[in-house]
């Protein structure tokens, strides 16, 4: 979050100033200098530590996601899991994907990975005409046009599909500054709006050239501001009953080494950001194509909410996950 969004929570001639040492957002300030080296750097009189030690307590609290009551809760404990609507794939998952939960969905360039994403935010659309998705476009890939094609695969009504779009809400961010403003916008909406749509699920996709660039093998600052990240996004889920997802690239294991965490053994790639980000989330899946036509696997590769190692095999044709009946025909024929 920019720090002149809190203005005038926070004095404007203090924002201006630590504007000017370049501490421009909320993770800034909490990750980068100390309070008293920035104190040392801003023109002298513009504040006391004390005060900067009071701003910096006020920018956490203002920039974290708001405490709710029981009674703000009980509604939303009637929700249901979100269905992929593909009885294999739900079954691995415990049901499906639980609200509440955070999702990590990583895999190889072409492994389905933002496609499998996609028909879960759509089928939830469907399934709860009361609700709405909102997803975060962090590379500018995003096409209404393949949206509008699953839904039609479905076999929908046209009303109900132009209904469902307009509860798409799409958001391009490119830079964590940005989704921070999203998830902002998203917290006001959720917190103050008793009437429907009530957002559901929201979707990072991806996650990776968001948080990638921040981290370094010789500075600690990027992990501690991927942990505040991520810590952000489970709160958010658990306050709200909200499914997120955060798709994920792949990054190679020295010398080819098959992943430890998987039971495949020719699977010698892992989820990029890192040892520590899938303890950061919920359940990390896994996505492999199989080269075969519309073939996917997917594999539960580490969970608190369900069955680790656990997986599956799916079809997904032209964009659309096809129905289990379907996967077996097709998957009994590879």
């Amino acid at each position: 979050m920019r720090l002149g969004a809190l203005v005038p929570a926070i004095p404007l001639e203090l924002v201006s100033s630590l504007e000017s040492l370049g501490v421009k957002t909320d993770m800034d300030l909490l990750f980068g200098l100390s309070d008293l080296e920035i104190l040392q750097k801003l023109p002298p009189g513009t504040t006391t530590l004390k005060e900067l030690r009071k701003y910096i307590s006020l920018i956490a609290e203002l920039s974290s996601a708001k405490g709710c009551s029981a009674s703000q809760l009980l509604p939303q404990t009637t929700y249901c899991n979100l269905d992929s609507h593909c009885i294999r794939l739900d079954a691995i998952l415990g049901g499906g994907f639980r609200p509440s939960y955070v999702y990590e969905v990583s895999g190889d360039r072409q492994s389905g990975k933002s496609t499998l994403v996609l028909n879960v935010a759509l089928r939830a659309l469907v399934d709860d005409p009361e609700s709405d998705v909102v997803y975060i476009d962090t590379t500018g890939d995003f096409s209404a046009e393949r949206a509008a094609q699953i839904l039609a695969s479905f076999n929908l009504a046209e009303k109900t599909i132009a209904n469902a779009l307009e509860r798409l809400q799409i958001a391009l961010a490119v830079d964590l500054e940005t989704v921070q403003q999203v998830l902002q916008v998203v917290i006001h909406r959720l917190s103050t709006s008793l009437t429907p749509p009530r957002t559901r699920c929201l979707v990072i996709d991806t996650i990776t050239p968001l948080l990638g660039p921040y981290l370094s093998s010789t500075s600690t600052q990027g992990h501690a501001i991927m942990i505040s990240f991520m810590r952000h996004l489970r709160s958010i889920a658990r306050a709200y009953s909200v499914a997120i997802f955060v798709v994920n690239n792949a990054t190679g294991i020295p010398g080819s080494q098959p992943n430890p965490l998987s039971v495949f053994p020719d699977m010698v790639k892992k989820p990029a950001l890192g040892a520590s980000f899938p303890y950061l989330t919920d359940a990390t899946l896994w996505l492999t194509s199989l080269g075969s036509g519309d073939a996917y696997r997917v594999e539960v590769l580490r969970s608190k909410i369900s069955q680790t190692n656990a997986w599956c095999e799916i079809v997904m044709e032209h964009g659309a996950l096809l129905p289990e009946k379907v996967v077996h025909e097709r998957t009994d024929e590879g």
